[in-house]
């Protein structure tokens, strides 16, 4: 998480994908290449399909958390229930500090879905296969 973790205050951009400008998925797409994943598409919808379900309670910092129905935002969990994002157009790459888990339902990454807490509207977390902290990369280091 260093990599996204560093670049906080950069300014949204949409389709940015670089410390001149983050959208949601940009960040994680750079972030992960950071660490030495590239190749993950610029997407969250794509990112999200490229995962599976996992309980809230087996998130580790690396794992990506998305919402929306359909997915529309995504973000790298850093543990202690926050993650790190870029929000939307007008907002800086921060960490959401509110919490995961007041209110909203929960999909899981492969389809699946569930009923569990989420923070205003539809969440979704999940691990993409090779991304989180038990994975081929760093969690660290993203």
């Amino acid at each position: 998480m260093s990599a996204a973790m560093s670049v906080r205050g950069t300014p949204y951009r949409w389709g940015g994908e670089s410390p001149g400008g983050f959208d949601c998925s940009g960040l994680v797409v750079w972030s992960f290449r950071q660490a030495g994943r590239g190749g993950l598409p610029h997407s969250s919808r794509a990112l999200v399909g490229m995962g599976r379900r996992i309980s809230v309670g087996q998130l580790v910092p690396g794992d990506l958390v998305a919402y929306g129905s359909p997915v529309h935002h995504i973000g790298i969990y850093i543990g202690g229930g926050q993650y790190v994002h870029a929000p939307h157009t007008g907002d800086v790459v921060k960490v959401w500090v509110e919490g995961i888990g007041t209110g909203g339902r929960v999909f899981g990454l492969g389809g699946g879905r569930g009923e569990v807490g989420g923070h205003g509207g539809a969440e979704l977390w999940g691990r993409v296969s090779g991304l989180a902290g038990g994975g081929r990369v760093d969690a660290g280091a993203v």
